[in-house]
């Protein structure tokens, strides 16, 4: 999944042979989204105003849009009737961006980029019966163009404390997911508009006690719709590449292996549910499990 911002201020959805802006995800696009095997998050409302826990809904209350630390942060700068942030004359984005994060970009300039102005999307979260994590971002611009982009990302429990905080993130965050057992964040990336990606597609994962990453991987254009899920205490990264086929990256923490499949969903090949184990396929009313230690492209981190 990548964010798209055709014009300033707006974000548009839409599925396309190349990406998909939507922050939440419909449970047909990836094949094997079953409850009883894996929980893929489906529920990150652009829209959403108010993160509660499910186990005891008076207990949390992360209030997303008054919580927003770019609104607090610019706010004297602040539309109050849209998303947009303009600032007073214009900026170098290194005042914004630090080298580092301006060269992780896909977008290359000829000249050092002027920030005029900021586009605020909607928050991302994620909302399970342990845990709640929101996710912010602010995208600078030019006239025409995004530039580059900065997120904060938090955690909470059950409970309502915090237990993860991390800011100046220099890329966008699209999808969140945190594993059961609040050991690992995991968030979606990328960013295009009318001139391209800025930020192509990919993955991010943090060890929550140390704030780590302790994996990433960016994907080039054959690859869109990046979606990450929780698998007990696992996390699953589903995509589509080239077209019609599925791509699976599986994080094995307990066993610090990372599995990668490829496959063509078909009639006589669909996948129902993914479980700890494997994946569950169905053909002909027959059913048939690929275990992963079965999976010939594997390899540790």
């Amino acid at each position: 999944m990548k964010i798209s911002i055709i014009a300033l201020g707006f974000i548009i959805l839409s599925c396309g042979n190349n990406k998909m802006e939507h922050s939440g995800i419909s449970e047909s696009k990836i094949p094997g989204n079953d409850s009883e095997g894996i929980s893929i998050q489906n529920g990150q409302d652009q829209q959403v105003n108010t993160v509660l826990s499910h186990t005891e809904f008076e207990k949390l209350t992360v209030e997303v849009d008054t919580n927003n630390p770019f609104w607090k942060k610019y706010k004297e700068f602040a539309n109050p009737n849209s998303n947009v942030i303009s600032f007073p004359g214009n900026k170098p984005l290194s005042d914004f961006i630090s080298d580092n994060g301006i060269k992780n970009y896909d977008r290359k300039f000829e000249k050092p980029p002027l920030v005029e102005s900021a586009f605020v999307p909607y928050s991302r979260t994620f909302k399970s019966e342990k845990w709640t994590a929101v996710g912010y971002t602010i995208i600078y611009r030019d006239e025409d163009s995004s530039l580059g982009c900065e997120s904060e990302l938090t955690v909470h429990n059950s409970d309502g404390e915090m237990c993860f905080n991390l800011k100046g993130i220099e890329i966008n965050i699209n999808e969140i997911v945190v594993t059961d057992d609040g050991k690992y964040v995991c968030f979606s990336y990328g960013i295009d508009d009318e001139y391209g990606a800025l930020l192509n597609e990919g993955y991010r994962i943090y060890d929550i006690g140390s704030k780590k990453i302790i994996a990433e991987e960016k994907f080039s254009g054959q690859y869109y719709n990046v979606h990450p899920g929780s698998m007990h205490n696992n996390i699953k990264i589903g995509m589509l590449k080239d077209g019609p086929n599925s791509f699976y990256v599986i994080y094995d923490f307990r066993n610090s292996t990372r599995y990668k499949y490829e496959y063509l969903p078909g009639p006589d090949k669909q996948l129902v549910k993914i479980t700890e184990g494997g994946f569950v396929f169905k053909a002909n009313g027959i059913f048939d499990t690929l275990l992963f230690k079965n999976i010939a492209v594997k390899e540790t981190f």
